[in-house]
């Protein structure tokens, strides 16, 4: 039984229950409207009691499907349905189909076990669901590569990859649609959606969902910001009781996002309206995101939209504290990287912010040519001031860090040296970075005296100045010296201080990786197989994204042991080999 708005009263419903019923064999329609007129509130109770029992009695098996059942909505109605449900005998069984979550006390339904929901995640398709669809649906041959675009483009929505089915079928004789080409903004998708899901919803639900496309999540306050206006969650609790594609974030419902196409369809849409600017709104979330403390989101939206004079602003600010002290180098990289060249030079900082990332991704030529560039700005006789002396602490740090990274560590010892000589009172951070550098050069070089000495004066200065960043990585080196010299006992204390220090660090990609990497060696050089595996399996990552080598060199080993514990001799002797070939 399809449902609609001509079903809203209880007389109109159950004149076409019954009607379904009885062809089905459960009732007999007749006698149930010879017993009662529907015309009143008793009659229609006497009806559903009619109904009930006749359902408690069904002995063959029969299916009742309720199709958009969020159509009804009367109190009589519902429980009646309710009462049908708890009296239906096991041969009965009743399938829902609704937009909104049904008024039968459904949670209790669940907890009991009489009741299974499947939500619109339950019922995407995973990939071999795709595969055998596409097989079955399509007479021409569709790549895996094709299969796993949709899939991405989709989120596994039926109807999209349906779509996309029949665009491809009806493109026949003509140029083929590209499954790359084909996201929310193609011809067949906009028609569907707008047709059967977008003209349906009440006007201020629309003005809702062009206002916040372009947003990559969104919560209540956000959303008010966006529109200037009060009412948002109640539009959010709207959409989510009407499954519109609406998908939740968090167990606390306070963010979300659009289902992939849909957002593609609603921003297409919002393009043709000109009611709701793309510009203006990622200009407000940015103001917003900014406010609020959420940073990376607040240079994502300007660089969305092309503002680049504000993003390299914001980016600016933001980079001392990424590359410094959180260490997010990918993230620093992405961002400047996405600025033109000319917003790039107005900030020489930041640049050797960019320079000191792009060591710990191996790219040092890159980095060497950054520094040049950023001493030749600060060349200028005279200026004698502490941000030309910090900046140029900071450019010979970053210079004798691209060595380290290479592993020349004579050359990076020398710059060092000099460094401390030219900045001495420099920012406390730099120093520290400095210590850090020099206990690594010292600890590749064998040199395990000095190497602790400079591990104490890395961790004091990063206490001083409350980078976090310094001081992990100081106990990382020290770890690492330590498991050089045999002193399993000994690295235990730095690397649990670095586990823990670490956790507090959420932002920093790099420090994660190195510190479980760390304590995967730790874990192999005590023989303990089952947590060095662990251990590598979180911290793998950093063998392929980040230098120096030292780090690099552990990781080939654990992975080489990891290999021969398995049997896999072939493949252990390789990485023996990768390893040895890194130095």
């Amino acid at each position: 039984i399809s449902l609609d708005d001509r079903d809203k009263t209880p007389s109109q419903f159950l004149g076409y229950f019954c009607e379904m019923l009885s062809r089905a064999g459960v009732i007999d329609q007749q006698d149930v409207f010879q017993q009662t007129g529907l015309t009143n509130t008793e009659d229609i109770d006497l009806a559903f009691s009619l109904i009930n029992q006749a359902a408690a009695r069904v002995s063959f098996p029969t299916a009742v499907f309720l199709d958009d059942f969020q159509a009804l909505q009367d109190v009589q109605i519902l429980a009646g349905l309710s009462g049908f449900l708890d009296a239906k005998s096991e041969n009965l069984r009743v399938f829902i189909a609704a937009r909104a979550q049904p008024e039968l006390q459904m949670q209790k339904r669940v907890m009991t076990g009489s009741f299974i929901r499947l939500d619109h995640e339950s019922l995407n398709f995973q990939k071999s669901e795709a595969e055998a669809f596409f097989k079955k649906s399509m007479s021409e041959n569709i790549t895996p590569e094709d299969i796993e675009h949709l899939l991405q483009s989709t989120e596994g929505w039926a109807a999209g990859l349906q779509i996309a089915s029949i665009s491809r079928k009806t493109a026949a004789g003509q140029l083929p649609l590209i499954p790359s080409e084909f996201s929310g903004a193609s011809n067949q998708v906009v028609q569907y959606l707008s047709d059967n899901v977008f003209q349906t919803l009440p006007d201020d639900i629309q003005d809702f969902l062009l206002a916040t496309a372009p947003l990559n999540r969104f919560c209540s306050d956000l959303c008010r910001h966006i529109r200037g206006r009060k009412g948002n969650a109640a539009a959010l609790e709207w959409l989510l009781d009407h499954n519109l594609f609406l998908v939740a974030l968090d167990n606390s419902g306070t963010w979300f996002r659009y289902h992939h196409m849909f957002a593609e369809f609603l921003m297409h849409t919002a393009r043709k309206t000109r009611h709701h600017p793309r510009e203006d709104i990622c200009q407000r979330a940015s103001d917003w995101c900014r406010n609020n403390g959420l940073m990376d989101e607040a240079v994502d939206y300007l660089l969305t939209i092309g503002d680049h004079p504000n993003a390299a602003q914001l980016i600016a600010e933001l980079s001392p504290q990424l590359a410094r002290q959180k260490g997010d180098t990918v993230t620093l990289i992405r961002w400047i990287e996405s600025l033109p060249e000319a917003e790039r030079q107005l900030y020489p900082a930041m640049m050797l912010d960019y320079a000191f990332s792009l060591s710990f991704s191996l790219d040092t030529e890159r980095a060497l040519d950054i520094v040049r560039d950023v001493r030749t700005h600060f060349a200028a006789p005279g200026d004698a001031s502490p941000a030309r002396k910090d900046t140029l602490a900071y450019a010979d740090t970053v210079e004798a860090l691209t060595f380290a990274a290479r592993d020349a560590c004579n050359e990076a010892l020398r710059l060092i040296g000099k460094a401390r000589q030219d900045w001495a009172g420099a920012d406390t951070a730099i120093l520290g970075i400095l210590s850090n550098i020099a206990a690594y050069c010292h600890m590749t070089k064998n040199q395990s005296g000095p190497a602790a000495r400079e591990v104490v004066d890395a961790r004091m200065s990063g206490l001083r100045s409350g980078s976090g960043y310094v001081s992990i990585w100081a106990d990382c080196i020290d770890t690492m010296v330590l498991c050089r010299a045999g002193d399993l006992e000994g690295a235990k204390e730095p690397l649990n201080r670095a586990l823990l220090e670490v956790s507090k660090e959420r932002d920093s990609d790099l420090l994660l990786l190195l510190v479980q990497l760390l304590a995967a060696n730790r874990a192999y050089l005590s023989g303990d197989i089952s947590s060095a595996q662990a251990h590598f399996a979180a911290g793998a990552g950093f063998s392929t994204s980040f230098g120096p080598v030292e780090p690099l060199i552990v990781s080939h080993t654990i992975r080489a042991w990891i290999a021969a514990q398995s049997g896999a001799s072939e493949t252990a002797l390789q990485l023996v080999e990768n390893g040895i070939g890194l130095g």
